[in-house]
């Protein structure tokens, strides 16, 4: 059989906003805004130790004003633990949100190229699946860069900063 089309699945709000999404992007890169970096945690977590120490080594760039983290732990309590402890460690302020109510009004606040976070670093933690998940969905449309491990993420429509490889399905 012959292959017709190819492709991964991509949230529909990237996909229909990408017209204004990415020159958005582009203004705020040439306005010098600080960049906006997306950091979902996905499976079981695996990847703790290294985006730890990732956060720990951002922490300059956030206390400057050239970084600001959108930190999502999902709905892994030992990653919202983790970055708990880092982000009091490093001293970094952070605004924390546990809700899709939460994600959608940080998104609409975001989607004026006008505004910013409240604070320069975001927690999102959630207690069920679906709105960890979703959140990165919703997310992803207000991030300069998505950084993410190789998965599924990496068809979206939008700049990756592509982080180790922890598993052997990736």
């Amino acid at each position: 059989t012959e292959i017709k089309r190819a492709g991964h699945w991509c949230p529909q709000g990237l996909v229909d906003n990408i017209a204004t999404d990415c020159p958005a992007r582009i203004e705020r890169a040439k306005a010098k805004r600080p960049l906006r970096l997306l950091i979902p945690v996905g499976g079981a977590g695996a990847q703790k130790k290294f985006i730890i120490n990732f956060v720990r080594a951002l922490a300059p760039y956030v206390e400057d004003g050239r970084v600001e983290l959108l930190l999502n732990a999902g709905d892994h309590e030992h990653m919202k633990t983790a970055f708990l402890q880092v982000l009091d460690e490093t001293g970094l302020v952070f605004e924390m949100i546990q809700d899709t109510a939460g994600v959608r009004a940080f998104q609409s606040r975001l989607l004026n190229p006008k505004n910013a976070p409240s604070k320069a670093v975001t927690l999102f933690a959630f207690a069920e699946y679906f709105p960890a998940v979703a959140s990165t969905d919703i997310l992803s449309r207000v991030a300069d860069v998505l950084s993410c491990k190789p998965s599924e993420l990496a068809f979206y429509c939008l700049p990756k900063l592509h982080i180790r490889r922890v598993g052997d399905h990736e």
